[in-house]
This record gives C-alpha cells, sequence and structure tokens, in this order.
C-alpha cells in the first residue's frame, strides 16, 4: 500500500488540471439529487432542501495495475490530496453571491475510484 500511494503521489499536484495532455479538455459529469424538502415558506417565496451533488471524472494521473502492486485494487486517500473541480453554488434567493460558496454548504465528501465525488448540501433558493 506504502509503495503505490508514494509512486502515484510522487508528482502529483491537487492544483493542477488531471489530464495527459493539457490541450485536451476534461469531461466532468454532474448529477443533482433532490433527496428532501425541509420547508417551504411561500411567503417568502423560499424553500429549504436537503440535496446530492455527485461529480465524476478521470484522473489520468491516479490509476495503475494492481498485478503491480500486489493485488490492491484501491485505496483511500483525503480528499485534500486530490484535484477538484471549481465549482460555485448559486442561491437564487439571496443576489450576494460569494466566492467559494460550495465550501460554505459542504458537509461531506466521499470519493471512490478517484473519479467520483459526491457532496451533501442542505441549502436555500
Amino acid at each position: 500500500m506504502k509503495l503505490l500511494y508514494s509512486t502515484l503521489f510522487k508528482d502529483y499536484s491537487h492544483e493542477l488540471r488531471p489530464v495527459a495532455n493539457e490541450s485536451e479538455p476534461l469531461k466532468v459529469s454532474m448529477q443533482f439529487w433532490l433527496k428532501q424538502i425541509l420547508k417551504l415558506n411561500e411567503r417568502d417565496q423560499t424553500v429549504l432542501v436537503y440535496c446530492w451533488l455527485e461529480l465524476y471524472w478521470k484522473d489520468d494521473f491516479l490509476s495503475w495495475n494492481p498485478s503491480d502492486f500486489g493485488g490492491i485494487d484501491r485505496i483511500h486517500v483525503p480528499a485534500s490530496k486530490l484535484w477538484k473541480p471549481d465549482i460555485l453554488v448559486y442561491n437564487n434567493a439571496n443576489m450576494n453571491v460569494k466566492e467559494n460558496e460550495l465550501e460554505t454548504y459542504a458537509a461531506r465528501i466521499h470519493l471512490t475510484f478517484f473519479k467520483e465525488l459526491n457532496i451533501d448540501f442542505c441549502f436555500r433558493f
């Protein structure tokens, strides 16, 4: 496990877009799941919801042949070590949009196979 981790992250930077060819775009797919309506205020025309935002992408630099590393086919890595797309959650009920609004609302980040990012939100529209 230690050899795999050190091999993967030897020259890896979470600040650089994870593509082997810089001229190629990185496709990030997104799914938005409304899980629950927590509160609806008709007078103020606001709704408080609980939802999931799932982001998927392929990190060209975080793949390996399991047979080269004793059959290890997955590892757990702190999210802070990985590149993540910059996204902004825009709240239409409040016209003041803050930079990095996502950080205000993110409750949990879960990464699987270095391609999937699940973020739980609870925010007002």
